[in-house]
């Protein structure tokens, strides 16, 4: 069954999809009489049927409302350096199909690409578009959010707030699976994965500065856009 997010009114029993949504709907082929289940991204779950189309939208009853059904208690927030020629898509697609609440765009010392103000926006509307479209894929039921691109120290700041907060670092001696698995009553998680040249010394050593560990995902050096989705799947062993 398809997973779809829209807007719910409090208490409706019944809503109009119409614009990109009901574009959508056209895509997936759904015709009157079929169900999907369609979460309102905040807090829970329904059975919608397609009672009726039009040419500018859809009319859906909805029933049997409950509780988020696939969500993990652990919210994981994932912070990666900007990547460059488009690799940071491929990063946040993987990263929601993994189970990342959140996933923070920040500038390093090498990183390749640079955050432009001008296009900034842009970027920003859409790698939450990619959110939107892997969380449907995937059926979750929220959309995480896209941020950034923010800071170094602003990065930092926000990490180690964290109940676990993982840098990751190849010259790092503790590894994420023992941090992880001897922490498992938590409620937020958070790592900062570098970009294609890696963090430099300086930018590690303001992570234990700050009281957040270096930590290593095994004995091979992972590239930047595949470290992330290392991480993510052994939190989901383990959290899920």
């Amino acid at each position: 069954m398809h997973k779809l997010f829209f807007d719910v009114p409090e208490g409706a029993t019944e809503i109009t999809v119409e614009g990109e949504d009901f574009a959508h709907l056209t895509v997936l082929r759904i015709k009157a009489g079929e169900t999907v289940t369609v979460s309102d991204g905040v807090s829970r779950c329904y059975t919608a049927t397609a009672e009726s189309f039009s040419k500018k939208g859809a009319v859906f009853s909805l029933s049997n409302p409950r509780p988020f059904e696939v969500e993990s208690d652990v919210k994981i927030t994932a912070y990666c350096a900007l990547l460059k020629s488009g690799k940071s898509d491929g990063v946040i697609q993987k990263a929601v199909e993994l189970g990342a609440a959140e996933i923070v765009l920040f500038q390093s010392k090498n990183c390749v690409a640079e955050a432009s103000s001008e296009k900034g926006d842009r970027k920003l509307e859409r790698w939450n578009k990619i959110s939107r479209q892997a969380a449907m894929q995937s059926g979750r039921d929220i959309i995480p959010n896209v941020r950034g691109v923010i800071s170094f120290k602003e990065m930092i700041a926000e990490l180690k707030t964290k109940d676990i907060s993982m840098f990751l670092h190849e010259k790092a001696e503790y590894s994420s699976y023992e941090l992880l698995s001897k922490s498992l009553k938590v409620s937020t998680i958070g790592f900062a994965v570098g970009p294609e040249g890696g963090f430099t010394d300086s930018e590690a050593d303001e992570a234990t500065s700050n009281n957040i560990p270096l930590i290593s995902l095994g004995k091979r050096i992972l590239r930047a856009e595949t470290a992330p989705l290392c991480i993510l799947s052994i939190c989901g062993a383990l959290f899920e």
